[in-house]
């Protein structure tokens, strides 16, 4: 069970669409004040309207590029002055071009890993003394399971960032355990966001499981899913079905993988045949399922982290 976040300070970036709004909507209808900061101002104002409507907690925005560290200086600050504080950072802004790997430039490698990584990076930095004056502080880091776990075609400028991101925390746990931050991440699969309706309807009839069960992006304005029309439902995340690019199109999963096992709040299906496509309750409990399991892992940072002498024998 989570600690209660009523009267909590947390910014989300990239919060004015999709992933990053669901998160800030389930924490403001639970108490905790939010900043959300994406580059458009306009889609900012208009997802700030929608989840102040009926809200426990206020809701404030700023415009804020995360590849860019004076931004995310000016976003730890902002927080600090309108919300007196930062106990939690979710730092959620992706992008996800589509680009082939013979035909990538510099330029194009540049604006993912700038966002993706360099953009989590900087604004965990920026946050570190507020986070640390809070007592409490927490950061989540929104990866994914492609580049990590999984690959596509396209993507592989997308996917080194997600994995650049978990080798990125795996070590900032260890140095921020000491000031009582904890940082982890959740890798979601697909998840249908408002968004990204350009990847098309082939793309999301492909992702559709035998089941059709699909992971919303939690919703503020209505308690019902959408369609499940192809021409009504809109696109998915890059995070792909199969376990490995050769098996996407496999239609006989190893036995392991067949079907959907149980894992704490949320399910696993197979990766070969739609994975990450699940029914999600809401954010939070998705959250606390990866959170349930992560909290060993961050106990032995922690224990390990405890002393020169522990840390030698770790070494």
């Amino acid at each position: 069970m989570f600690t209660p976040v009523k009267g909590r300070s947390v910014i989300v970036t990239g919060g004015s669409k999709g992933i990053g709004k669901g998160i800030a909507g389930v924490f403001v209808r639970e108490g905790a004040n939010v900043l959300i900061a994406a580059r458009d101002e306009g889609m900012l104002s208009a997802a700030a309207e929608e989840l102040a409507a009926g809200a426990e907690g206020k809701v404030e925005t700023t415009v804020a590029d995360v590849s860019r560290v004076e931004d995310c200086r000016r976003l730890a600050q902002t927080a600090v002055e309108r919300l007196g504080g930062i106990d939690i950072l979710c730092a959620n802004a992706g992008v996800f071009p589509d680009k082939p790997l013979a035909e990538m430039t510099e330029a194009d490698v540049d604006a993912v890993l700038g966002c993706n990584l360099k953009g989590t990076m900087f604004s965990v930095q920026a946050c570190l003394p507020a986070l640390e004056a809070s007592g409490r502080g927490r950061v989540v880091v929104t990866s994914s399971i492609t580049g990590p776990i999984t690959g596509y075609p396209g993507w592989s400028h997308y996917g080194a960032s997600k994995a650049g991101q978990l080798g990125f925390l795996r070590t900032a746990a260890i140095e921020l355990a000491p000031r009582k931050i904890t940082i982890n991440a959740i890798m979601p699969g697909n998840i249908a966001t408002e968004g990204l309706a350009d990847l098309g309807e082939e793309y999301i009839r492909g992702m559709e499981p035998p089941s059709r069960s699909t992971a919303w992006a939690l919703s503020t304005t209505s308690a019902t899913r959408p369609s499940s029309s192809p021409a009504t439902k809109p696109a998915t995340s890059p995070a792909r079905p199969s376990w490995s690019t050769g098996a996407r199109c496999c239609r006989s999963p190893p036995p392991r993988w067949r079907g959907s096992e149980p894992c704490g709040a949320a399910r696993i299906p197979c990766p070969v045949r739609g994975a990450g496509l699940t029914d999600v309750p809401g954010t939070m409990r998705s959250l606390e399922a990866v959170s349930s399991k992560l909290r060993p892992i961050a106990f032995s940072i922690r224990y390990c982290n405890g002393s020169s002498e522990s840390a030698t024998r770790r070494s």
